[in-house]
């Protein structure tokens, strides 16, 4: 399979490309505005700018699938184009816009999309369509997602792993959840609750509503009784973004820099209530070595994971959140067995 990496040099395209050039199943190729060492080592590689850059370097390369690794303020367009040129594609760019277009899309080129690959939404999706089964008996489900760094420094005591600009969405952009099978809307800084779940003593955390459910408000929304999803942070980070809101400070506009080889810590914990009263859970924790932080890599993993999923289970045309891909048991298991093996995470479900 020939995979092109939209995004190729940035941390989750790095991550992901040594997984490919290990598997003799998958040819990587590459654009970007930036170069790296690894760019030497792809099948393909074209500079520039991605969407503009995309139309040559399909036709030159001619993909199987473009994995979209750019940041979110241009990975619908991303999506877009890859679609308008005839290629599917496996997107975790977390862009910001209703999916209905991007089904029309697909549907127009006879391609699919799945977006949404990731861990947050990603794996955690795939956990409402496992324990809801095909009897829909989840009632209750709730998501603590959080990475942040070992060591903790201001002014911000914060850093972040992707672009600042979707750290900072997670605080500015309405939070939805579901209660009784409404969606509800709030402000993510004005519900802040504390979080003590941490069985590496990591640390009392605060926990605030943030916008995950993304496609599940559409999938699920109308089927489970509750779902929220809830970003953790270390509370002297959201106590001074408080202060920053508070003093008029337009959060946007902050300007923060990467230090780039700090350790990190990861923790997600999912936990779902079935009708009867089951309780099902999933708790991931990892670290980070201080050259790959956690939270990328295991979002490189679960792209690789769908990659050779994709491999046995061809898609139609359409657009596919995780929870609605088929196999979507057995693809949860590959990337949690991948997760413990590869980045040394440690994995319990129930």
């Amino acid at each position: 399979m020939k995979v092109l990496i939209a995004g190729v040099c940035g941390r989750v395209g790095l991550c992901l490309v040594k997984y490919l050039l290990e598997d003799n199943r998958f040819i990587a190729g590459g654009v970007d505005l930036k170069e790296s060492k690894v760019t030497g080592l792809l099948g393909f590689w074209a500079k520039g700018d991605v969407i503009e850059a995309l139309p040559d370097a399909v036709n030159r390369f001619k993909p199987d699938v473009i994995v979209n690794a750019t940041p979110g303020s241009i990975g619908y367009e991303v999506n877009k184009r890859a679609l308008e040129l005839g290629v599917p594609v496996l997107d975790v760019s977390f862009f910001d816009r209703d999916l209905s277009d991007l089904e029309r899309m697909a549907a127009r080129s006879g391609r699919w999309c799945v977006v949404d690959c990731g861990i947050a939404p990603g794996i955690s999706n795939m956990t409402v369509a496992v324990w809801a089964g095909e009897k829909n008996s989840l009632r209750c489900w709730e998501c603590f997602v959080g990475g942040f760094p070992e060591v903790l420094e201001p002014p911000l005591f914060y850093e972040p792993l992707f672009s600042w600009e979707d750290v900072i969405a997670e605080y500015t952009r309405p939070a939805r959840y579901v209660k009784d099978g409404d969606v509800k809307v709030v402000d993510p800084l004005s519900d802040v609750r504390l979080f003590t779940y941490f069985s590496r003593s990591w640390g009392v955390m605060y926990a605030i509503r943030t916008d995950g459910l993304r496609s599940l408000l559409h999938t699920f929304g109308k089927r489970v009784e509750y779902m929220a999803e809830w970003t953790l942070r270390p509370p002297q980070h959201i106590d001074v973004l408080r202060l920053l809101k508070e003093a008029g400070v337009d959060l946007k506009h902050l300007n923060v820099s990467r230090k780039g080889r700090q350790r990190d810590v990861f923790f997600m914990r999912c936990i779902g209530e079935l009708s009867d009263g089951k309780i099902h859970e999933l708790v991931i924790e990892a670290r980070g070595d201080g050259k790959i932080n956690a939270l990328v890599h295991l979002t490189a993993l679960t792209l690789y994971s769908t990659l050779v999923y994709l491999l046995d289970a061809p898609l139609g045309a359409g657009v596919y959140p995780p929870e609605k891909l088929p196999g979507v048991k057995s693809l949860l298991a590959a990337c949690l067995e991948r997760f413990k093996k590869h980045a040394g995470a440690i994995v319990k479900i129930s």
